[in-house]
This record gives C-alpha cells, structure tokens and sequence, in this order.
C-alpha cells in the first residue's frame, strides 16, 4: 500500500476529485435528499420508501448537516466524497489486485467520476460493500459488527440489498459449520431485522411518480452500449467478457455463485422492475470486481486461473476509465446558476418545468420565499414537497393560470419552446438564459408574455 503507484494515484485521485467537487452543483435528486433530510423526522424516514425508493441509511447520515443547514452543498458533497475516498482506499490496502488492476479501477469512470462526486446513496453502499469483501476472511472473528455492515449496507439503495444478502447468508453458512452457535444466533437476529426493516420500508411501494422511461424493461441497446465502441463491437465484447468471466468465476463455488445471484437479481430489476440509469448499470462492474476479490482469495484456485482474470480485469476495467458517458444535467445540473438569477429577480413569478429545477431550492435563504410554482402540480415549492410526473402535454392554458399580471413571469425549462396555441391563449417565450448542459442539451430561461 505504501508503493509509489499508491501515492502518486492516491494524490491524483483526491486534487483531480476535489476540484470537481468543489465545482459540482447538485442536481434534483441529490438536493432531494438534502431537503428531505432537513424536514423530516427519524420516523418518517422509515416511510419514504414506498414512495423515494431508497432506504433510511443515506438520508439519515446527511440529516444532521441538513438539520443544521450546515454549508449546503459543500457538507453533502464532502461526506459522498469520504466514503468514496474510503473505497478506494479499501481497494489498495485489502483486495489482492496488482497495482495495475487497483490503478485501472482507481480511475475508472464509477471511482473517479461517478460516485466521489454525485453525492447520492451509491458511494456509501459500495464502501460497505468493499469493507465486507476486506473483513470477508475476519468475519468469523467479529460476527456482530461483520452482521451490523451487512444491515447497514442492505438499507442503503435496492443495488446494495443484494450484495449485502448474499455475504450474509455466506455468513451464516460459515458460522453453522464453524459451529459458533450464539455467533448464528446474535447475527441470525440482526438478519431477521434487516429483513424485517426492509419490509416495513418497501412493503405496499407507490410507483405513482417513477418515470415510465424507466419501466418499460431494457432492451437491445442496453446491451449495445455496454461500452463506448461501435453497437456490433460493443456486444462482440460483452459477449466475450460474459464467457470468460463464467469460465474463470466457476474455478471457485463462492465466486460464482456470488456474481450468479447478484447478476440474475440485478437483470430481474432491470427485465422488469426498473431499468435504471448508469449509476444503477454500474453495479454490474461492482459485483464482478468483489466475485474476482471471493475468487483470488481463494487458496483453492491456482495460480494461472488468478493471473488470467486478473489480466481480463484489467482490459475491462481499461474500457471503463476512457468511458465518457454520462446523462449531462446529473453534472451540470446549473442549479447553483439557477438559483442566483432567481434571487436576482426575486420579484418576478417562476414557472418550474421540470423536477430538476427543484434542486435550487436549498441555496435560498433560510426562511426566505420566493413565488415560485411547479408547472404539473400548480404547488409553490416554498410550500409542499413536489412530486413529479414525468411526460405531461404542455398545455398554454395552465401555464396562463399560474401566471400573474403584476409580476414578469419567467419559465425554467430544458425544452425549446417558441410559441404555445390553443384557442384561448397565445404565449410567447423569450430566451433570457440558455445554459449548454453538453451533448446538445440545454437549460432554458424565458420571459413569458401572453400575445
């Protein structure tokens, strides 16, 4: 760990990762939990599954420095960017990679790009996941804190639940055949608990406001764009990748049968449930690399099985540091920019058009409001927690409604809009600010007027 190549991608890593960091303006669903964390109680963080998505864990670490309106976005930013400067540190001193392979993964787009810098419930259940994998051979020795990661790890997001139930029931086996009988009792309680708090959360789940984008299950082009090449060469690839991985996986029981279940849990999601975004795809990588870990700690593998996959490893995790893809406004969300024109103009109406928007919500000061409306739900989001549904017709009669005759109204939008008909209305919308997101998307800012 204390190699050259240590320091040097340690030092890299953590100037090139805070000068983003520090750069970085929050989307929706990062100042979502922000806001969340701020209003709500112990209690009610236990129901916002059923409607959020995501277990207690996360929000409850950032409620504190909501509660306090503590330096917002910094605190939420710096305490994501702790537990991926964690991992990576867990990834050089604990798994039995080469420098090459810890180097690779280092700055890889999910440990480099990603999740360091989007302050989301992911870079906490990958630090848990990689810190069972390290205490994965002391298990034994510290069975009530091994069980407390595992429930810790299990009620951060539904990619996290299923890596932290596969150690667990790993767990468990190894236990009874070590035969630590109040060990399997004490962890079997703390599993029966983990299981019982995420029925509680996940039981009778609304998917009233989940965009029915992400419903439809993936299809051809999920696997097409697996990597940043041609589709053809793309799946010749992953078609390759998938074989050799099988093979190699297969040399050790605990290995394949890890990436087995937590692969055919995460198609099901996405086949039926969910098909997510990148953030959600990449947990594929995330559980190959702990197989690979289970798989070289293995004494019962030989050697050349271990050079080979790791050499593999390599290849794929060299695909994944020059990946450029991203979905733009998770990294230029402006919200920062956004907001100051608000203030700016904190005289004028604005009509929000997409849930996006709503990350500017934190930077206002505190017990100051703005009028401020949602243009789906009519709410002012000073007011009432806005859900959004996705995919409604624009209609110019709504937007007139929400607008007021006394005040300049402005639209926030990431839509072109020149002109909205109907036969009562004729609105206008005049380009006041365009904020270029990258990949040939915008942010709007219009000046509304009724022709």
């Amino acid at each position: 760990m204390k190699s050259k190549t240590f320091w040097v991608c340690i030092i890299l890593w953590v100037l090139i990762t805070l000068v983003r960091l520090f750069n970085h303006q929050p989307w929706f669903d990062e100042a979502n939990v922000w806001i969340i964390a701020q209003k709500a109680n112990l209690f009610q963080l236990f129901l916002l599954p059923k409607i959020e998505g995501h277990p207690f864990l996360w929000y409850m670490v950032v409620m504190p420095f909501a509660k306090l309106n503590l330096m917002y976005p910094y605190s939420l930013l710096i305490v994501n960017w702790l537990f991926g400067l964690g991992t990576i540190l867990l990834i050089w001193k604990y798994a039995p990679f080469n420098n090459w392979l810890k180097t690779f993964i280092t700055f890889s787009f999910p440990f480099f790009v990603l999740f360091p810098i989007v302050a989301r419930c992911y870079a906490i259940s990958i630090f848990l996941l990689f810190l069972l994998a390290a205490l994965y051979e002391k298990k034994s020795k510290y069975p009530i804190i091994y069980s407390v990661l595992i429930f810790l790890c299990a009620n951060t997001n539904v990619m996290a639940m299923i890596g932290a139930f596969v150690f667990g029931v790993f767990f468990i086996f190894d236990l009874v055949n070590q035969k630590q009988k109040k060990d399997v009792i004490f962890s079997s309680l703390i599993g029966i608990l983990t299981g019982l708090t995420l029925f509680f959360q996940y039981y009778n789940l609304d998917k009233t406001f989940t965009d029915s984008r992400l419903t439809s299950g993936i299809n051809f082009n999920f696997w097409s764009y697996a990597f940043i090449f041609p589709q053809i060469i793309n799946f010749i690839f992953l078609v390759i990748f998938i074989i050799t991985f099988s093979f190699l996986l297969f040399k050790s029981k605990k290995a394949f049968t890890f990436v087995f279940i937590c692969y055919s849990y995460l198609l099901a999601i996405f086949m039926f449930s969910y098909s997510g975004n990148e953030w959600h795809h990449y947990f594929f990588y995330i559980y190959l690399l702990i197989g690979v870990w289970i798989l070289l700690s293995d004494n019962g593998v030989k050697d050349n099985i271990k050079q080979i996959i790791s050499l593999v490893l390599i290849v794929l995790s060299l695909f994944f540091v020059i990946d450029y893809r991203y979905t733009p406004h998770v990294f230029h969300s402006n919200s920062k920019n956004i907001s100051e024109f608000i203030e700016e103009n904190e005289n004028a109406r604005f009509i929000l058009f997409s849930g996006t928007f709503l990350s500017v919500i934190p930077y206002f000061e505190k017990n100051k409001t703005y009028d401020i409306y949602h243009y789906q739900t009519g709410l002012n989001i000073n007011e009432k927690a806005v859900k959004i549904q996705h995919n409604e017709t624009i209609s110019a009669e709504k937007i007139y409604n929400l607008m007021v005759k006394n005040k300049i109204n402005y639209a926030i939008a990431d839509k072109y809009f020149d002109y909205i008909k109907d036969e009562k209305y004729n609105l206008k919308f005049i380009p006041v600010k365009i904020y270029n997101l990258g990949f040939n998307q915008f942010y709007y800012i219009y000046r509304i007027e009724n022709q």
